[in-house]
């Protein structure tokens, strides 16, 4: 990727609000192309070089995951939730949400958990082209019950007085790496969880990186069953630290807080 420009930034940036603000409208790619003031063709390379996303998929994703909100709200019928996101009938809507979530939507209302819902990307902390995308996503999970296992650090996050996540963040991973070697453990799903208990100082948080892999002597935290909000991470582990204060203090803004926080 070549380096971002800021106009090309605010653009992106300019196309999501506009995305996330009309979803009961059609949103063609001609429609998003002249608010971008780019053409068609621009505006499909700028945003999924900068993205990784192709745009006509996000904003089904988006219309979608809406869908799945509604659609576990009460008093909401499926038709009406058709006409509220631009679909041209029930019929239509149906079917791009069977594609999307691989079952209908009354069979997702009656599931009532929410799974796979996305929500809108959000700038990434890194203004360089150090990841793959200048943008990131957190999405909804609704998780079973589970335990990690593995190795955790008292964190002094961005309501301490005194921030110490840039250190021991890394840290904590690196000493997780040498743990789980020495167990041979092979998986390619790794778990960072935050979580704060009442006892801790104020700005202390738990971190605890690790693997649902039971592994002997480890420490381990039980995630209950109840809804995440998740976001994957890929990228050299000094940029970890950085995400993570991203998305606990994006979690504080967005009062995600209220729902359990995972890295993956």
């Amino acid at each position: 990727m070549k380096g971002p420009t800021n106009n090309s930034l605010n653009r992106i940036e300019s196309v999501l609000d506009y995305i996330e603000n009309s979803l009961h409208l059609p949103l063609s790619l001609e429609d998003l192309a002249s608010k971008s003031c780019w053409s068609r063709w621009q505006l499909q390379r700028i945003f999924q070089e900068y993205t990784q996303q192709n745009v006509a998929n996000y904003v089904r994703q988006q219309k979608l995951s809406k869908a799945a909100e509604l659609v576990l709200a009460n008093g909401n019928r499926m038709i009406d939730i058709a006409y509220m996101l631009g679909f041209g009938s029930e019929i239509s809507f149906s079917r791009a949400f069977k594609s999307y979530f691989n079952m209908s939507p009354k069979q997702y209302q009656k599931r009532g958990l929410r799974m796979g819902i996305k929500k809108p990307l959000i700038k990434s902390p890194f203004t360089e082209s150090q990841l793959n995308s200048l943008f990131v996503q957190i999405r909804i999970e609704h998780l079973p019950k589970m335990t990690i296992y593995g190795v955790e650090n008292k964190i002094k996050g961005i309501a301490s007085a005194a921030p110490d996540y840039m250190n021991t963040v890394p840290d904590t991973w690196k000493k997780f790496e040498t743990f789980s070697k020495a167990q041979h453990i092979v998986t390619d799903q790794y778990f960072g969880v935050i979580s704060a208990d009442d006892g801790e100082q104020e700005g202390q948080l738990t971190y605890l990186a690790g693997t649902a892999i039971p592994l002997q002597e480890a420490a381990h935290i039980d995630l209950t069953d109840q809804d995440y909000a998740v976001l994957s991470f890929e990228g050299p582990t000094e940029m970890f630290a950085k995400i993570v204060e991203w998305f606990v203090f994006f979690g504080y803004l967005t009062q995600s807080m209220n729902y359990g926080m995972v890295m993956s």
